[in-house]
């Protein structure tokens, strides 16, 4: 698959570009970002699997250039035929005192009807060894996990419910909370939770979710995190996660007392009522935004947004503008997917 992704603010000239292509052994992708500042920022790296299986090697790089400070990070795992392997990671920060590596053991397998994962490690932060690991337990319809490297601790939980019997309404949830003040560098805390009333798989997927669970620690090929500020492996729009009604809700407090919490909705209103096909992709949403401030002030932005998305044979467009009404401003984003392997 082929994804290809771009944004464009008017405020600013902020904007992104990302193209991702995902295949049977090699994930990847480069990107670019402005945030205000007159020289881009850009990313690559990927994911490669070389017999074409997550139970033997795979491999990862990525590589940041954050308006010119470079940081990259390279990891590996092999998991052998009886779900018994090892992993390993090196993260090379802006200053050499900040960098850090990892190794762990692992267990992945299959037992009845629940995937088992089980990932002891040893992580090697800045100026201290710390152990850790992590754990997830999944069938088809729940997910667990948590774990920790020493400088973060992550749990994630999900359901996925039965489908209905009209096949209109699927739902799905997952909460994932990350806390960031652990160690030496006192971080962010942020609840992410997405859901919807209609999954289709992609973002929401068990193989997706596993990724998250696991964190930047976690090489996982079908969705995979990192250690560095951006990715070519994306997280999915709102309006992407699933069909007929979508959620995001985001809360992050930071250690300075600052707090960011943010409600987005989209909803698909022509899903709900029998017609043409044309105009199911349509959409609507909104967004709520507060920031808290380290001064303690309060700012209130709400974004009212219209989009469509359409499939069209083997490829997926999209495209969605929104209004920021107390900035003033506009943004426009565009999205194409082209499944090659689709039956």
């Amino acid at each position: 698959m082929v994804d290809i992704r771009a944004s464009h603010a008017s405020i600013d000239d902020r904007g992104v570009r990302n193209v991702a292509l995902w295949g049977p052994t090699l994930n990847g992708g480069f990107g670019s970002w402005r945030d205000g500042n007159a020289q881009d920022s850009t990313y690559g790296g990927g994911i490669f699997r070389p017999f074409g299986n997550d139970r033997d090697l795979v491999l990862e790089f990525n590589h940041v250039n954050d308006n010119g400070i470079s940081q990259s990070e390279a990891k590996g795992q092999y998991i052998g035929k009886n779900g018994v392997g090892f992993g390993f990671g090196y993260v090379e920060r802006f200053a050499k005192n900040r960098d850090l590596y990892f190794t762990k053991f692992i267990y992945q397998k299959k037992h009845q009807d629940w995937d088992v994962y089980l990932s002891p490690q040893w992580q090697r932060n800045p100026d201290k060894n710390d152990l850790g690991g992590y754990f997830a337990l999944s069938n088809d319809v729940v997910f667990v996990s948590a774990g920790t490297d020493g400088e973060q601790w992550r749990g994630l939980f999900s359901v996925l419910a039965k489908r209905s019997k009209t096949a209109l309404l699927h739902p799905v949830g997952e909460v994932l909370y990350v806390d960031n003040s652990l160690g030496d560098q006192n971080g962010v805390k942020f609840f992410f939770i997405n859901g919807s009333l209609g999954f289709d798989g992609g973002f929401m997927s068990p193989q997706s979710r596993l990724g998250r669970a696991l964190g930047p620690n976690g090489i996982n090929f079908g969705g995979t995190s990192s250690f560095l500020s951006q990715s070519w492996n994306r997280t999915a729009d709102v309006w992407e996660i699933g069909q007929l009604v979508n959620v995001r809700i985001i809360k992050a407090e930071f250690p300075n007392g600052q707090e960011f919490k943010s409600i987005e909705t989209v909803f698909f209103p022509l899903q709900f009522v029998r017609g043409s096909n044309w105009a199911k992709g349509f959409f609507l949403g909104f967004q709520n935004r507060d920031y808290k401030f380290e001064s303690g002030t309060f700012q209130s932005e709400k974004t009212g947004m219209i989009g469509y998305k359409r499939q069209l044979g083997q490829a997926l467009i999209a495209t969605r503008l929104s209004r920021n009404f107390e900035l003033s401003s506009n943004e426009l984003v565009f999205s194409f997917k082209y499944h090659f392997l689709r039956n």
